[in-house]
C-alpha cells in the first residue's frame, strides 16, 4: 500500500481584517521625525536614476497610557541606471513616531496590532515621508521629484499559493522601482 504524503494547508489570516478592529478604536494624536538621514554623490543629479523605496513598521501597545506607538521607517535609494555597479548615489531614510489613543477597555492580540502597524501605520504616516523627501530634494539641490500615492499591493506569490477568488490581502513591504531623468 502506498503511502499518501499529507500537505498541511497554509491557512493565511487577512491583514485587513486582523487590522480593522483595532482602527475602530484608535485616534491618531501625535506624528514626528525621530530619526533621518540623507548623502547624495557629487554626481547625483547627472542622468537617469533607478529609484527604489522599502519601508517597514515595529508597533507597540503601551496599555499603560492605553496608546498604541507605530515607529515606520522608510528608505529611498537611487543608483545612476545604466550602473554595473550597485553604488548609490542618493540615500535618504527617516523613521516616524504615530501615538494613537485606544479605549483602554480595548483587548487586541499582537496579531492584531502588527496588522494595524502594517497597513495603517504606513498608510497614516507616507504623506509625511513625501512630503520628507520632496522637501529633502529641494535642499539638496536636486532636481524635483513627487513619490507617488501609496498603493496597497499583493506580496509576489506562485499560482499555487495565490488565494482562489479570495479577499485575502498581504501588504507588499518593497515598492516597484521608478526610473527618473534628474
Amino acid at each position: 500500500m502506498a503511502k499518501q504524503s499529507k500537505k498541511k494547508k497554509k491557512t493565511e489570516e487577512n491583514p485587513f481584517e486582523l487590522a480593522l478592529p483595532v482602527s475602530d478604536k484608535v485616534e491618531i494624536f501625535e506624528v514626528r521625525l525621530i530619526e533621518c538621514e540623507c548623502k547624495q554623490t557629487p554626481l547625483a543629479d547627472q542622468g537617469k536614476q533607478v529609484l527604489d523605496y522599502k519601508y517597514s513598521v515595529k508597533a507597540e501597545l503601551d496599555k499603560e497610557r492605553s496608546q498604541i506607538l507605530l515607529l515606520p521607517e522608510f528608505k529611498m535609494t537611487a543608483k545612476p541606471e545604466k550602473s554595473a555597479a550597485d553604488k548609490l548615489s542618493l540615500s535618504i531614510q527617516a523613521k516616524f513616531l504615530l501615538a494613537y489613543t485606544i479605549d483602554s477597555t480595548a483587548i487586541f492580540t499582537k496579531k492584531n496590532i502588527d496588522a494595524f502597524g502594517q497597513i495603517n501605520g504606513i498608510y497614516n504616516a507616507w504623506p509625511y515621508w513625501r512630503e520628507f523627501v520632496q522637501a529633502t530634494i529641494a535642499r539638496m539641490g536636486l532636481p524635483k521629484l513627487v513619490i507617488p500615492v501609496f498603493r496597497f499591493r499583493h506580496e509576489e506569490r506562485t499560482e499555487e499559493e495565490k488565494p482562489k477568488q479570495s479577499k485575502k490581502t498581504a501588504v507588499k513591504r518593497k515598492a516597484k522601482k521608478k526610473v527618473v531623468k534628474v
